[in-house]
C-alpha cells in the first residue's frame, strides 16, 4: 500500500513537498473505515505517508479506496460576516481553537450544515469548542486509489 500512495500522489505532486493532506480509507461498501489529516506541515507528503502508514494504515484491513486530498489553497477568516457568503457545498472549513491547540474539519456538503452558525453550534454541543479561534477556508485536488 505504501508504494502504490506514494506513486499515485507522485503522478500529481512532488513528494518532497510541503502540503496539507488528508486521507479518507473506505471498505467495499463505500463506508468510511479510517481518516486522518494532517495541517500546518513541516514535513514533506513523502514523511507524511510514511509517518502515518507506519502509525496508522498499515493496521488497516478489508480496506479497497482511499481518497487522498491535497489542499490547493488555504485562506484565513477573519471576519464573521466573510464565513457567512461561503459556499459550504465546495470549500472545507477548518477551526482551531489557539488555546488548546485542538481544532475540527467540516467537509464539504457535510449534512446538516446549511450556515456558519450550524457550524459552531454543532462544534459547542459536540467538542466543547470555547476560547480563540481560528477559522480557515480551503479547497482540495481529490485522488481516489483503489487498492
Amino acid at each position: 500500500m505504501l508504494e502504490l500512495l506514494k506513486t499515485e500522489i507522485w503522478r500529481k505532486y512532488k513528494l518532497l513537498s510541503n502540503k496539507w493532506v488528508f486521507f479518507s480509507f473506505f471498505d467495499k461498501e463505500g463506508k468510511l473505515v479510517f481518516s486522518k489529516g494532517m495541517v500546518e506541515v513541516d514535513k514533506s507528503l513523502s514523511q507524511i505517508i510514511d509517518i502515518f502508514h507506519h502509525n496508522f494504515f498499515s493496521k488497516l484491513t478489508n480496506v479497497k479506496l482511499v481518497a487522498v486530498d491535497i489542499v490547493t489553497s488555504v485562506d484565513e477568516l477573519y471576519s464573521y460576516e466573510k464565513l457567512n457568503t461561503i459556499d459550504f457545498t465546495k470549500f472545507w472549513i477548518a477551526v482551531q481553537q489557539t488555546d488548546a491547540e485542538i481544532g475540527w474539519i467540516i467537509l464539504p456538503n457535510t449534512e446538516g450544515i446549511a450556515d456558519v452558525k450550524q457550524i459552531f453550534s454543532i462544534l459547542k454541543k459536540k467538542n466543547n469548542l470555547n476560547g480563540n479561534i481560528k477559522v480557515y477556508l480551503f479547497q482540495t485536488d481529490r485522488i481516489l486509489i483503489n487498492l
